[in-house]
């Protein structure tokens, strides 16, 4: 326990972090697959308030990556995933016809491409970066007995 306290009070463990007496400042870490950052317009939605074509959407922005990966040798394009329907229904909690409307209605509404081939569905997001904000710096403020 008194090692994690060292490790935090440490100023040199955390090299992106500056601290003055009233705000600090945190860089943000670089871009990560493992982060997104969704905007608040999000909330804004026309689809927001639909369980399960938000629910999509959010697993479709989580899973696919904007880097290059590869299905069965073949290189699938930026913001692509290939995927089935029944594991989409696995992945997401969704049954099979609350997950197929979703679908039609990303789809129909150019939120989404899909194509199947071989029981193998390819969704490729159109316009991710609707929701997607870029990583900043991020300043937070001290609570008041802090700034003291």
């Amino acid at each position: 326990m008194t090692e994690l306290r060292a490790v935090a009070a440490n100023s040199s463990v955390y090299p992106e972090q500056e601290e003055t007496l009233f705000t600090r400042t945190r860089k943000a870490a670089e871009p990560s697959p493992d982060y997104i950052c969704l905007s608040r317009d999000f909330l804004q939605w026309e689809w927001a308030t639909d369980a399960a074509v938000c629910r999509l959407y959010l697993h479709l922005l989580l899973a696919c990556q904007k880097s290059s990966r590869h299905w069965a040798g073949k290189p699938l394009p930026d913001w692509t995933i290939a995927t089935s329907v029944e594991s989409l229904r696995w992945e997401t909690g969704l049954r099979v016809n609350p997950l197929n409307r979703a679908l039609k209605v990303l789809h129909k509404h150019s939120w989404i491409k899909r194509q199947v081939k071989h029981n193998r569905s390819f969704i490729t997001l159109l316009r991710p970066e609707s929701f997607l904000v870029e990583a900043r710096t991020i300043r937070e403020t001290p609570c008041p007995s802090q700034a003291l």
